[in-house]
């Protein structure tokens, strides 16, 4: 799916930049309400099989006076191994402000008339900050129950979008925090590096590559992307995915709550760690996305 991402920036290029655009998620911001479902599966190798993960959100977010977000995520992530079962519930806050918007326009944003009446920035800045709950459930290994620690993560991080053209975007993100969990307190920090863009009417994609570092860990890499259908002028449909190049990460990525959850684990009993985390922590794997958004503007 990333490579697909990808494959779709080249074609965008020799399309018509006379055409009418959807108005990519995230880049400029207007005033409505909207609601959001997503469901995220692992996928691992066929060795693996028998052990699974899944995370489901349900996202409610507004956006106000065309310069301010709030996001509000509750997720519930299951996993199920050969003999274990581990499970755990979070929520996250989201409030990004927009703090700069060229005067300059996007190249070609006259034709864009779904969108900020067809007035949308060449280059946008956007701060914002994150705070995340993370509330286990009892963990089942054979005869064997248990329960871990809860776990935080506080986060402020900045964006940059700049239209390179009127199709393509380039995307920069950095994101500094700590992760908290059993009095243990981690440094991580992450930065984005990727390209948006167009293809028709209603079609946008995204390619994305993050590189992440918590505290005591390597350094990891993923890749994601993603298609979207603006099926109307509320509704948008998406699938996507990405792949972790240097095993499971701790921050800045999707499914990271998968890491955040086990640093207890790993630093002090890692023989109770569930074997899908013994084997992932170097070798190469992905996940599956899905979404359904549904905007409400005013």
């Amino acid at each position: 799916m990333c490579v697909g991402s990808f494959v779709i920036m080249f074609s965008s290029l020799r399309l018509s930049a006379k055409e009418p655009f959807a108005c990519p998620d995230s880049t400029d911001f207007s005033e409505k309400f909207y609601r959001s479902e997503e469901k995220l599966d692992l996928q691992v190798p066929q060795s693996f099989e028998g052990r699974t993960a899944k995370d489901e959100r349900k996202i409610n977010g507004v956006e106000l006076f065309e310069r301010v977000r709030f996001e509000r995520t509750d997720g519930k992530v299951e996993l199920r191994g050969t003999a274990t079962v581990f499970d755990f519930d979070y929520v996250k806050d989201k409030l990004d402000l927009q703090i700069y918007k060229s005067r300059g326009l996007k190249p070609g944003s006259n034709t864009c008339m779904d969108c900020h009446g067809g007035k949308l920035s060449r280059t946008t800045v956007t701060v914002g900050q994150e705070t995340q709950e993370l509330i286990p459930k009892p963990i089942v290994r054979g005869n064997i129950k248990f329960t871990l620690d809860d776990a935080a993560v506080e986060s402020a991080h900045i964006t940059l979008n700049h239209w390179l053209n009127p199709r393509i975007m380039a995307t920069a993100d950095y994101k500094a925090g700590e992760l908290h969990q059993a009095g243990i307190s981690l440094n991580s920090v992450a930065a984005g590096f990727g390209l948006l863009g167009n293809v028709g009417s209603r079609f946008f994609w995204n390619g994305k590559v993050v590189l992440s570092k918590t505290e005591s860990y390597k350094s990891k890499k993923t890749l994601t992307g993603k298609l979207t259908w603006a099926a109307g002028k509320r509704l948008k449909l998406s699938v996507g995915g990405g792949a972790f190049l240097d095993g499971y990460t701790h921050f800045g990525t999707d499914m990271s709550e998968l890491g955040v959850m086990t640093v207890n684990l790993e630093k002090n009993d890692p023989e109770l760690l569930p074997s899908l985390f013994t084997r992932l922590k170097k070798d190469r794997f992905g996940y599956l996305q899905t979404a359904i958004q549904y905007d409400y503007p005013f």
